[in-house]
């Protein structure tokens, strides 16, 4: 499976959500592939850290490509299990033809006004790429979530979303806080799934299930069928 994780606003997280997606399928035994489509690299050097640091935890490949990916990741999805792309959060050319090569797409909102407005010029890629992506499915994921229930901008990020389900799914009533675990662990090379930080791990582990329905391990496929 071909997963986007991209958005019109920077800032939302988007290189969290790729790595801890990555580290996830790892470590059930997938041979995935992480593609940094954003000249920051932000993805590529918490891949660097995690080969450095941590030889021994399953092995993540990544790759740089910025302009017009579609011919790369259509070529690392025939050799590869899983491809995750974590794309820049601008309108960018790595964005538009991500958008049309990919089975996924998640668009992490951090529920502040000025990202919930952007979220109408990516409602218009999405429908521009969906013309030419039939199969393509498009999520919402609500991200750096404060962890005071009381923060008038998540009811109205909510409401938002309520009205655009011709467009995208909301991923359940799954979110991810702003809890530091994620960046201690990314400073370390690591997913939360990897530390000690339960609330968090736990929140990755269900947007995982939700999204991958679970992926099983090697092993437990082999089982599976005898």
């Amino acid at each position: 499976m071909i997963i986007l994780v991209g958005g019109e606003k920077g800032g939302t997280g988007k290189s969290m959500v790729s790595c801890n997606l990555a580290a996830y399928l790892a470590h059930k035994g997938r041979d995935v592939m992480l593609v940094d489509a954003d000249p920051q690299a932000t993805s590529t050097k918490w891949v660097n850290r995690r080969n450095k640091q941590h030889p021994d935890l399953p092995k993540i490949n990544s790759t740089q490509k910025t302009g017009d990916v579609f011919e790369t990741v259509r070529d690392l999805a025939g050799r590869y299990d899983e491809v995750i792309i974590d794309a820049g959060g601008r309108d960018s050319e790595e964005l538009r033809t991500a958008l049309v090569t990919s089975h996924k797409v998640i668009t992490p909102l951090f529920p502040a006004q000025d990202n919930i407005e952007t979220m109408e010029r990516m409602i218009g890629l999405v429908k521009q790429a969906k013309a030419l992506n039939r199969s393509l499915e498009a999520f919402v994921l609500m991200n750096r979530v404060s962890t005071n229930p009381q923060v008038r901008t998540v009811f109205d990020a909510v409401k938002f979303l309520e009205e655009q389900q011709d467009v995208f799914t909301v991923l359940g009533r799954n979110k991810i806080n702003d809890y530091k675990a994620f960046q201690d662990a990314n400073a370390e090379g690591l997913s939360v799934i990897e530390a000690t930080h339960g609330k968090a791990k736990a929140q990755i582990q269900m947007l995982c299930d939700l999204l991958y329905a679970p992926v099983k391990t090697k092993e437990e496929e082999a089982a599976v069928h005898g």
